[in-house]
């Protein structure tokens, strides 16, 4: 599982992503959770080049499509 926020996400505070993370760890499910600077919780799947999250989604995709 991959968790992604912006650290200027109005929606969803930053504690209840890394609460859900410690969830998901410790039911067993590997979970990786990343934040990024500058970003909401739209602008975050820019590309890596932006700032965003794109490229670490599609990289990330990529190393598990065949788990």
């Amino acid at each position: 599982m991959l968790l992604l926020q912006g650290m200027d996400d109005p929606s969803i505070k930053i504690a209840v992503t890394k609460q859900a993370v410690r969830n998901a760890r410790a039911a067993g499910t590997a979970a990786e959770f990343r934040a990024y600077p500058g970003k909401d919780h739209y602008s975050v799947l820019t590309p890596r080049s932006d700032g965003g999250a794109a490229t670490d989604v599609v990289n990330w995709l990529n190393c598990h499509r065949n788990s």
